[in-house]
Order: C-alpha cells, then structure tokens, then sequence
C-alpha cells in the first residue's frame, strides 16, 4: 500500500541464546548481520524485492538481562517504489526515547536474474587457506565469536578472490536468511585489525531457510566487497552488490556499555481505593523547607530516633511530610533531611514514610492517600500521588576526542603517581 508500516519486536539473550556468541571487545552485540534480515522482512511486508542500501549508524548492545524492543519502520514509496527504512531500540518496558541503529532504503527491484554457482566445488585452481586456527586469530583482534557463529568451514582463494563454505553448528530458529550464516560469511575478509560491517548496497534474498552456503568474496578497488552466497546446488541464497567494513576501537562501545542507564522519575501512581484517615498508631511530623542544613537535619534525626526508640516493640508508623519540592528543585535542607529518612527506611523497612507536598491540601487527607498506597517515598502535586521510579535512559553517543599534539593539556586533581600515569598514557597515545 501507500501507507507507513511498522513492524515491532523484542530481542534479548534469553529468548535467542545464540546471540550470546556474538561478542567485540567483549561486549554482546547484535550483529550487523541481524539489521540486514530486520530490513529485508520488513521489505518483504510491503512487496520490495531488494534492499538497496542500508547504513549501520550505532551498535546495539545486548545486555544480560534486559530484553530490547526493536522497531522497523518502513515509509511510503515514492514516485519510483522506494521506500525509507529505518531501525529503532529501546529498553523493553521502559519510557525512553527511541535509539536509531540503521538507516536504509528498500526498492520493488527484481531478484530474477542472479548468477549460479557453475564448475566444481571447492573453485579450480583455488588455493586451499587454512582455516583451524581462524577463530583463534578473530578473538586475538577483538571479536568474540562462540559456537554458534563460528561456521567457516572452509576457504580457498583464487586471485584476490576468496571462495568460502559455511555451516550453522545447529537447528536455530527459522529466518529469511540467518544472521549467524550470513555473518560467518564474511569472517574470511578481516585482515589486521578488527573491522564490521557499515554499510550494504544491494542485497537480495533469493531463497530463504538455507543452513549452509558456498560463498565468493570479490574485492573492489575501492575497498568495498561484492558477496555471493550459493546453496549447494550452485542457486543463489543470497547476494550483496556492495559491503563495505570499518574499523571498530574499543572507545566507540564506550557510550553503549551492556549495562544500562538509569535515573529517578517521579511517576504518577493511581489514586488509592479509599483512605480510613491517619491509624492511631501513626505518628506524623512536619518539616518547613529552607533554613539551616544542619540544624534543620538534626531535628529530623532527633524525633525520627525518639520515635524509633519509643515504639521500638510495635508496628508504629511514622510519616514524615515536607514542603520542598522534591520533583522538581528542592532546597538543600529538604534534600537533607529525604537524604537522612532514606537511611533510616532502610535501616527500619516499613517504619517509615516520607510524603512531599505541594499546594494547600490538608495534611491528613495526604496523610491518609500516602499510607493507603503503601509507598515508602511519595510526594503530592496537583492533588495527585507521585512516587519515584527507576527508569532506564539511552545514552548518547560520543565521539571520541581527538587531541591536539601542538595543544597544550591541562592534568588537574591528581599530582601524584596517578597525574603521572595520566601524563605518560596521553603522550605514549596520543602523542600530546
């Protein structure tokens, strides 16, 4: 149709262990692999036949257990077919903003004219390349590379050209074609340095569901690659008119580490069935913002510890209501004293509730909202309860710094060993 479509999912390392074997620089990745099929099934959904390009802008980092909801959007076609795509994540469950990945272009195009495989398996006259140590040599530049992507079986080469046989180790799930196939497929091409996939032009899907592939590897001039990938009947699987491979430094994970971000959000919670009032045993206290930071602390810990002290062998509660904006910029004496109370809830679970307020409402009638939530931290706006949440941010990415050799460097807050160490590693690194 003429319409946008998205499609939506969820990846994580629980529900798709092989994706566990897919490390650089020891981080879990998704691979670049595993973008391309995303971006043909969604080409797929609304009829395109070829994905003309697709550019891989940040690396999605798979954490241990936090799945990731992904989404593929595809746009209308223009006057010719074309169509935007676009690859999107986020932490599952978490109210974020979207992270693009991959950014791309799907077209009507046809994918009848492929050229077969003809002649002999293994290539005439192609020169055998020893391939038992080959993984061994990949996990010395970076890339970490478990069973379940460690499918090179076999290479040879003929000119610049490399022929290869590729196997998946098991049964995995079903795909168009599988990213762990199509990433061992191109496993012959790093040289010296540790180098992923950036950018594809061209590829189509001509069957799907293969488990092995014979592979040609065609170098270009221009450093791009051409990869044709057979079954075993000389038929073509899958075809890419131009890959291209960067370079990958351990800094540029830096901003996506495995294990994410969070911060607090105060989060609108609904609103109690019904409030009794303030229990008898509850005891409530108030404290006034603003004023002496030490002062007002030290009244909070006296009563809060007579209190404590006193009902040491109940279940007495005690609620502590302040008026310094905790959601927004409290002032320092109030941000003290939820300092304090934290502790103490944490040293007396369930002895202690610390309400904020905002507005003119009456006390117990917040009070009585606050203990019926059962919340330990709350604070009330607009005649509405609030409590804090931790939520997961995205990072932004960063592009590492490149240093100025003619500049000067300033080494502050460490003028010992330490600013010595950091002195020697700038001009040994950076030739400051």
């Amino acid at each position: 149709g003429s319409d946008d479509v998205v499609l939506t999912g969820r990846v994580s390392r629980a529900t798709h262990p092989w994706l566990e074997d897919h490390a650089v620089f020891g981080t879990v990745l998704l691979p670049g692999t595993a973008f391309v099929e995303m971006a043909l099934r969604a080409a797929d959904e609304v009829g395109c036949g070829v994905l003309e390009e697709l550019t891989l802008e940040r690396p999605l980092v798979l954490s241990e257990d936090a799945p990731v909801a992904v989404q593929v959007s595809v746009g209308a076609p223009d006057a010719s077919g074309r169509r935007s795509v676009v690859v999107h994540s986020r932490a599952q469950d978490a109210e974020v903003e979207w992270v693009r990945h991959a950014v791309g272009v799907v077209a009507v195009g046809t994918i009848a004219s492929a050229e077969r495989l003809d002649g002999v398996w293994p290539p005439a006259g192609g020169q055998p390349v020893d391939v038992s140590e080959a993984y061994e040599r990949l996990a010395g530049l970076g890339y970490g590379y478990g069973p379940a992507f460690q499918g090179l079986r076999g290479l040879w080469q003929v000119g610049e050209e490399l022929f290869a046989e590729v196997q998946l180790p098991d049964e995995v799930d079903a795909f168009g074609i599988h990213p762990a196939l199509l990433d061992a497929a191109l496993h012959p091409l790093p040289s010296g340095d540790l180098k992923v996939p950036f950018s594809w032009n061209g590829v189509r899907l001509h069957s799907v569901g293969a488990s092995a592939l014979r592979v040609r590897l065609s170098p270009r001039a221009d450093g791009a690659v051409r990869v044709t990938a057979f079954d075993g009947a000389g038929l073509p699987v899958v075809t890419v008119d131009e890959l291209r491979l960067q370079p990958m430094a351990p800094e540029q994970l830096g901003s996506t580490a495995a294990d994410p971000l969070f911060e607090v959000r105060w989060v609108e919670i609904p609103a109690p069935d019904g409030s009794s009032g303030v229990p008898a045993d509850v005891a409530v206290e108030s404290v006034e913002p603003g004023g002496d930071v030490r002062v007002r602390v030290a009244e909070v810990l006296e009563f809060t510890q007579r209190f404590l002290a006193e009902s040491a062998d109940t279940d007495a509660r005690l609620v502590v209501v302040t008026r310094g904006d905790v959601t927004g910029t409290p002032d320092p004496a109030t941000a003290a004293v939820w300092g304090l109370l934290r502790s103490a809830q944490a040293e007396h679970p369930g002895r202690l509730v610390i309400v904020d307020m905002t507005g003119s409402e009456d006390t117990q009638l917040v009070v009585g909202s606050a203990l019926a939530s059962n919340e330990p931290q709350l604070a009330w706006n607009n005649g509405q309860l609030h409590a804090p949440r931790l939520v997961t941010v995205a990072a932004d990415a960063e592009t590492p710094r490149d240093w100025n050799p003619d500049g000067t460097v300033l080494i502050t807050g460490a003028g010992g060993a330490l600013g010595r160490l950091v002195a020697r590693h700038l001009v040994a690194e950076y030739d400051v």
